[in-house]
C-alpha cells in the first residue's frame, strides 16, 4: 500500500473516530481498499489485495496502526490477534489468557505461517483461533503446534513422499532447506519405518528451532515421540525387515510399534529370535501361506541370512525335514548363525 494512501485511510479513520464519539465496530471504506467490519475495538482493517493494515483508535494519541513494523496482517490474523488483545469482546474467550502474552502479534503470526509452509495455504478462522487460544493459554508450545499440523488429517491427506515429508520438516522447524548428509538420514529412517514425530523430536532441541520459536517471541517446548518405533532407529529396520522378508510384505504402523515396543524393552538376543519366531514365522498370516518345506527353507535364508539359499545348504535343511526334524527344530540353526549375527550387528542389535 503506497504511503499517500495509508494517509487518506488514517484521515478518514481520524474523522470517523471523532464524528462517532465512540468506539463501537465500524465500516471504513477508501478508493481502492476493501470494506472491514472489525468487532471489539478495532475500527478497520485496510487491504491493498494480499495484506492488511489494522487500525486500533484505544491507543493514547489517536488511532494508529498495529502490526508488526507496519507489515500487513490478513483478516484472520487480525482477528485472532484482537481476541488475544480484547478478550473481554469475546465471551467464549478466557478472560486472563491474554494478560501475560509478551508478543501477542508474534504468537499469532507463528500459527498463521504453519498454514503456509505445512498446509500450503491461508489459515481458516475457526482453526487459526483455536491454535492461538492453545498456544496464548499454555495449553499447548510451538512444538505441539508443529506437531498438530504435521499430524493432521489435513497434510496427512496429501500423501507426500518422505522426501517431501522431510523438506516441510525443516522448513517448518528450521526455516531452511535439509542440508544433504541430515536429509539423507532423515528420509532413510522413515523409509524404514520411524514416523514424521521422530523428526519433530529430534529437531525440537535445536539452536535453529530455538531461533525461530524466539522471532515469534515464544517457547520452543519439549517433544518426545509416543510411538515405540520412534525410539530406536536399529530397532525399529531390524523388524521392518521381518516385515519385508518373513511375510513379504511391507510393515503395518500398529504391528510394528507393537513388536518395536516388544524388542526396545529387551534388546537380548534370545528376545530378538523370539520375535522373529512367534511374532512372524508361528503368526497366522505366515502360516496361512502354506509353504511347503522348500519355500520355507528359502525363507529362512531370506531372513535370517540375507540371502538366497544354495543348493548344497538347501539340500542339507530339507534332509533334516525329510528326517522328522521339525520346522521349529532348524530354525534356530539359522537364528544362531554368524550371518544373522552380522545382520543384528547392522542395526546395532
Amino acid at each position: 500500500m503506497k504511503r499517500k494512501m495509508v494517509t487518506k485511510l488514517l484521515a478518514l479513520m481520524v474523522f470517523a473516530f471523532v464524528g462517532a464519539g465512540a468506539m463501537s465496530p465500524m465500516m471504513v471504506h477508501a478508493e481502492g481498499l476493501e470494506e472491514a467490519p472489525i468487532r471489539a475495538e478495532y475500527d478497520a482493517i485496510a487491504s491493498d489485495g494480499s495484506t492488511v493494515h489494522v487500525i486500533d483508535q484505544t491507543t493514547e494519541g489517536g488511532p494508529q496502526v498495529i502490526s508488526d513494523q507496519g507489515h500487513g496482517m490478513t483478516y484472520e490474523e487480525a482477528e485472532a490477534l484482537d481476541r488475544l488483545l480484547h478478550p473481554e469482546n469475546y465471551p467464549e474467550v478466557n478472560q486472563e489468557q491474554g494478560a501475560t502474552i509478551e508478543d501477542p502479534e508474534g504468537l499469532v503470526r507463528f500459527v498463521s505461517r504453519m498454514y503456509s509452509v505445512v498446509l500450503g495455504r491461508k489459515a481458516d478462522q475457526e482453526g487459526l483461533n483455536d491454535w492461538v487460544t492453545k498456544l496464548a493459554s499454555g495449553q499447548a508450545q510451538a512444538v505441539d503446534i508443529v506437531q498438530g499440523f504435521m499430524c493432521s488429517e489435513e497434510y496427512v491427506n496429501k500423501c507426500k513422499s518422505n522426501v517431501e515429508i522431510v523438506n516441510d520438516c525443516y522448513h517448518a522447524m528450521l526455516d531452511r532447506d535439509a542440508d544433504v548428509d541430515g536429509y539423507n538420514d532423515w528420509v532413510s529412517k522413515l523409509d524404514t519405518g520411524m514416523s514424521v514425530n521422530a523428526i519433530l523430536a529430534g529437531f525440537v532441541g535445536s539452536q535453529e528451532f530455538g531461533n525461530l520459536c524466539q522471532t515469534y517471541g515464544i517457547e520452543p517446548g519439549s517433544y518426545t515421540s509416543g510411538e515405540a518405533r520412534d525410539q530406536n532407529a536399529g530397532v525399529t529396520s531390524y523388524v521392518a525387515r521381518l516385515y519385508t522378508q518373513a511375510l513379504g510384505r511391507n510393515y503395518d504402523a500398529e504391528g510394528l510399534n507393537s513388536w518395536c515396543g516388544v524388542i526396545v524393552a529387551d534388546t537380548s538376543r534370545d528376545n530378538i529370535i523370539q520375535v522373529a519366531a512367534d511374532g512372524f514365522f508361528h503368526s497366522q498370516e505366515f502360516v496361512n501361506k502354506n509353504l511347503d518345506d522348500t519355500e520355507y527353507v528359502k525363507v529362512l535364508y531370506r531372513t535370517f541370512l540375507g540371502r538366497e539359499c544354495d543348493e548344497e545348504g538347501l539340500g542339507h535343511w530339507i534332509g533334516q525335514l525329510d528326517a522328522g526334524a521339525s520346522r521349529d527344530d532348524i530354525l534356530p540353526g539359522f537364528a544362531n548363525s554368524q550371518e544373522f549375527s552380522d545382520i543384528m550387528a547392522q542395526y546395532g542389535l
